[in-house]
């Protein structure tokens, strides 16, 4: 007669199999879909979505980014991306791997443009507010108006 502890051994490891020996219960990863802007403002924020396909279960992301910018959670899905403060266009790569096979990554390139430089127009045609002043002695004298290149207003006696 064989020991009963050689019964048990062999009904745990039957129990124990698994019938899928992928794990997880949803498939393997097939890939990992980033979308978003394929272009941004400098210092901006854009909101970024990965998408894992091939799994039911684990969706999963870790975010990374290479040549500027900041992630807010590399974690989160979707993820929020600040672009980096430049003064020329620059290109950046974002990756989004999945967690449950870090060999499956998606990528996205997004193009950082400088902010605009903004330059007032400034008017300097003026008129004065009244066309001459009194010169004390019964006369007048003219009155000229003028603005300089930051737009401030001058007023003064002409002669």
């Amino acid at each position: 007669m064989r020991p009963r502890w050689t019964v048990w051994l062999l009904l745990g490891l039957a129990c124990s199999s698994s019938s899928n020996p992928g794990g997880g219960g949803g498939g393997s990863v097939s890939g990992v879909t980033v979308t978003g802007p394929g272009q941004v403002t400098s210092g901006l924020r854009v909101s970024l979505q990965a998408a894992v396909q091939g799994t039911s279960t684990n969706k999963d992301v870790v975010w990374s980014v290479e040549g500027g910018g900041t992630l807010a959670d590399v974690h989160a899905n979707p993820a929020t991306y600040t672009a980096p403060i430049q003064s020329g266009v620059t290109t950046v790569h974002v990756k989004a791997t999945a967690a449950a096979d870090g060999t499956r990554i998606g990528t996205l390139d997004i193009e950082v443009d400088p902010v605009p430089l903004l330059v007032p127009a400034v008017n300097t045609a003026v008129t004065p507010t009244q066309p001459a002043i009194p010169d004390g002695h019964g006369g007048t004298l003219p009155v000229a108006d003028s603005r300089d290149e930051h737009g401030i207003r001058s007023e003064f006696v002409v002669g």
